[in-house]
């Protein structure tokens, strides 16, 4: 019966000290792809009538959009995917956007990270467009 004992409590050990290396591997690498996002101003009369998609994994947060282009104007930002865990409120940033027609506006507060990360898939929607 010890040894049962003895058995088990290394186990849960050993499973518990893998977890914590598989969640700290997953946070640097979501803490290195959110510090290499940078949102910039995109001029917009370089970007075409159209409908572009772009993608933004971060490994925790992902966003996938398309974003529908008018006479250089942003007319309309869907929301196709995105998984995250509280972030659900960062999807306002895409009314931030259609609103003041830029991609470079101000995150939205407590959902940081997933705002980040739906501007950044915004900003490869509309970089595919002048390329």
């Amino acid at each position: 019966m010890k040894k049962i004992i003895i058995i088990i409590v290394v186990l849960l050990i050993a499973i518990g000290g893998a977890t914590a290396i598989i969640f700290s591997n997953i946070s640097k690498k979501f803490n290195s792809y959110i510090d290499q996002i940078t949102i910039e101003h995109i001029d917009m009369t370089n970007i075409p009538d159209g409908i572009y998609t772009g993608t933004s994994d971060s490994v925790v947060v992902k966003a996938l959009v398309e974003i529908e282009v008018e006479d250089h104007i942003i007319m309309k930002i869907e929301i196709l995917e995105h998984r995250t865990g509280r972030g659900r409120e960062g999807e306002k940033v895409i009314y931030q956007i259609l609103e003041e027609q830029r991609v470079d506006v101000e995150g939205i507060s407590g959902a940081t990270f997933s705002s980040l990360v739906i501007q950044d898939a915004v900003q490869k929607a509309l970089l595919e467009a002048v390329q």
